[in-house]
């Protein structure tokens, strides 16, 4: 029977939430090491998490009800409560990739407060059976022990909400910088490109643009983001295994235009040349892990740097960068939010907006700066601007034009988990 009462309370506790333990791992986040690892092997290895999940969640439902001492223990309260934790991560994963504002609404609404309510509901029912087991309960006084915790619920929820939407309309928005996401805005060239380059900064002048260094066989720097030529050349050949000279002589196609791939120092001297400033990201493979770093910060000195900023996905490279060039600014992009931010000398983190919590956007920002990609409507824009993200990154500079928020957009963003 031991194992029953286990069981259930593993079943039952809010570990089961994807929201304990996001918030979890922001506290105690996960090796670095291992953050690496499933984020190159995360089409192998994510799938296995989710089969896992379902998993232990349909034998830990069978058996709980094939047994009748769950309906003994818990009956209705229990399932209440399970069907709450078990939808509140879904539909939390949901509201986050629905972008327009209606969408944000209905699913801020059913993730926020209809399981909210659910949740309510059930903690009440199951601190009726938890005393009731414990204190013994006169029948003449059952009615009111009842009404004593349905109105403790209802008091404390009432006043949990009204703190919360006082805070939410209260809060101003803040001028986030502007980034233009590897260079381009509303698809006006191909990314990472000189052209797109100098269209973007004389036409939207953002504060930074964001581009992808990759190291060549010959060891080169080239500015390029996905590690094989498929997506842009219908190549299906590697960056790092051909050299420079191949690869200039490969037309890169994207939004109906054609462009040449460019070598770092190429990119670089046309932005100085536009004083338009960088957000310079150096990007890893599996075979320049060890090299990439030590290449660049070999070839370039702070002072040619300076007004520009750094970031990588890999932590050691950027330790490298931070103990390279202290007065830069330097960041690290978070490959999953889910898992946390190891600890690092970065001035500021980059993360993912699918899954950025306004709880895990507020922990982050008492140590470092909070970076985030890609932002591509208005109502996103002013809903992190309103959470004092310090820069964000686009495809369409306009939607980041600085405006007042509205008391309705306010309204929505208190729906948003």
């Amino acid at each position: 029977m031991s194992g029953k009462y286990f069981g259930l309370s593993c079943l039952l506790s809010p570990i089961w939430t994807t929201a304990f333990f996001r918030l979890y791992f922001s506290y105690f986040p996960f090796p670095a090491e291992l953050l690496d690892l499933i984020f190159r092997e995360r089409w192998k290895i994510l799938p296995l998490v989710a089969l896992g999940y379902f998993a232990i969640t349909f034998l830990s439902l069978r058996q709980l009800f094939s047994t009748r001492i769950i309906w003994q223990l818990i009956g209705i309260s229990g399932l209440f409560f399970m069907l709450s934790h078990f939808s509140f991560p879904l539909f939390q994963l949901i509201v986050h990739w629905l972008p327009d504002q209606k969408h944000i609404l209905l699913g801020g609404m059913l993730s926020f407060q209809l399981v909210k309510n659910l949740l309510a509901v059930s903690q009440f029912l199951l601190i009726r059976v938890i005393l009731a087991r414990f204190i013994p309960i006169r029948p003449s006084s059952t009615t009111a022990f009842q009404f004593g915790l349905i109105l403790l619920v209802v008091v404390s929820y009432f006043m949990l909400t009204t703190h919360q939407i006082r805070k939410t309309f209260q809060t101003e928005a803040n001028e986030s910088l502007t980034i233009s996401h590897r260079g381009v805005t509303q698809k006006n060239g191909v990314q990472n490109t000189v052209p797109a380059l100098i269209k973007t900064s004389q036409a939207a002048k953002p504060d930074l643009v964001e581009l992808d260094v990759q190291e060549t066989a010959d060891h080169q720097l080239v500015v390029i983001h996905d590690p094989t030529l498929k997506k842009l050349a219908r190549l299906n050949r590697r960056v790092d295994e051909l050299t420079w000279s191949e690869l200039k002589q490969i037309p890169l196609t994207e939004n109906h235009q054609q462009a040449q791939l460019s070598l770092f120092s190429t990119y670089l001297k046309q932005a100085n040349k536009l004083n338009q400033s960088l957000l310079i990201e150096l990007k890893v493979t599996s075979r320049t892990k060890d090299s990439l770093s030590k290449l660049f910060c070999a070839r370039y000195s702070a002072k040619q740097l300076a007004p520009h900023q750094l970031q990588s996905m890999d932590l050691q490279t950027t330790e490298n960068l931070k103990n390279k060039y202290p007065t830069l600014k330097v960041g690290y992009i978070l490959p999953f939010d889910l898992l946390g931010a190891p600890r690092t000398t970065a001035d500021f983190l980059n993360i993912e907006r699918k899954t950025a919590t306004k709880e895990l956007i507020a922990h982050l920002q008492r140590t470092k700066q909070v970076y985030l990609w890609s932002v591509n409507t208005q109502t996103q824009a002013a809903y992190f601007r309103t959470l004092h993200v310090a820069g964000l990154l686009t495809d369409d500079l306009t939607v980041l034009k600085q405006r007042p928020v509205t008391n309705k957009e306010k309204a929505i963003f208190y729906f948003n988990p």
